[in-house]
């Protein structure tokens, strides 16, 4: 993403004339992306941590019904609700909060596979169905999807007419306050990628 936006930065300026100040801030920005792009073994560093947090809790989630909670590296780094010095909450970024009945990862990978994933995706949380929850399989996605909204964690898509075309399931919202949607919910946590690793 970074090789993309430098190019196209690039690409812009030997097309249109910029003042010298504003030639020099894209200039600084060019390198930086090509920087970021360039530093590819923290980001092999990055995966590899990702994929071991994934295999150490596979046998876990394999076949299990419950919530799952993924989002890419880029909203984690950039959140799209960051807090600010005062305020004693988490920062806010896109999560995706889906439901499956069979299978935690083999739905996560089902979804992020394809060509048109700009990242490989982090699974962060599972939250799992236990026999004392009472809740029913669809209604536990709803509960959560309601609790998300009526906090006002809707994602981009909620609520609007794009919403039919995918991307409803992904909310502005914190593994905190997901963590807490669950206690109250009696279901159980199982942490994919540690809060010390988000």
């Amino acid at each position: 993403m970074a090789r993309q936006i430098a190019a196209r930065l690039k690409s812009v300026m030997s097309r249109h004339e910029f003042s010298a100040e504003t030639r020099a801030v894209l200039e600084r920005n060019v390198v930086a992306l090509q920087a970021i792009a360039a530093d590819a073994e923290s980001f092999e560093a990055e995966q590899e941590e990702a994929e071991k947090a994934e295999r150490s809790v596979e046998d876990k989630l394999k076949g299990r019904v419950g919530i799952y909670v993924f989002t890419y590296p880029q909203y984690l780094r950039y959140p799209t609700h960051p807090s600010d010095e005062f305020e004693k909450m988490p920062d806010r970024t896109l999560l995706k909060v889906g439901f499956t009945d069979n299978g935690i990862l083999e739905r996560v990978n089902q979804e992020t596979s394809g060509t048109g994933v700009p990242e490989h995706r982090r699974i962060l949380r599972a939250y799992l169905q236990t026999r004392s929850n009472s809740h029913p399989n669809r209604d536990l996605e709803q509960q959560f999807h309601d609790l998300l909204d009526a906090a006002g964690h809707a994602g981009p898509k909620r609520g609007s007419t794009e919403r039919k075309r995918g991307g409803n399931e992904w909310f502005s919202t914190s593994i905190e306050f997901l963590d807490c949607i669950a206690q109250t919910l009696a279901l159980e946590i199982v942490e994919v990628l540690p809060d010390n690793e988000l």
